[in-house]
C-alpha cells in the first residue's frame, strides 16, 4: 500500500467489509496503509521487526504511542 489508496484498495475494502458482515466470519488481513486498516477493522494487532506492538481497536491503535513512533514517527506526529 501508499499513502493514496488506489481504487482497488477500496473496492477490496468494501468487499471484505460486505463478505465480513454478510457470511460473520472474521478476515485476517496483512497491509501497510494504516488509512486502510483503521476503516476496514473491528480489531488490529500491530507488528513492528515481527514484535507485536500494539492490540485493539483502531482508536487504541490511532493514539498507541508505539504505533505512533514506529510507524508515524515522533517528528511527523507532533506537526
Amino acid at each position: 500500500g501508499g499513502r493514496h489508496e488506489s481504487g482497488a484498495a477500496r473496492r477490496s475494502a468494501h468487499q471484505s467489509r460486505q463478505i465480513r458482515g454478510d457470511h460473520r466470519i472474521g478476515l485476517l488481513v496483512v497491509e501497510h496503509d494504516l488509512k486502510l486498516i483503521m476503516r476496514l477493522c473491528d480489531h488490529i494487532v500491530v507488528l513492528n521487526k515481527g514484535q507485536m506492538i500494539a492490540e485493539g481497536t483502531p482508536e487504541d491503535i490511532r493514539s498507541n504511542p508505539a504505533v505512533i513512533e514506529a510507524y508515524i514517527g515522533k517528528r511527523r506526529a507532533a506537526a
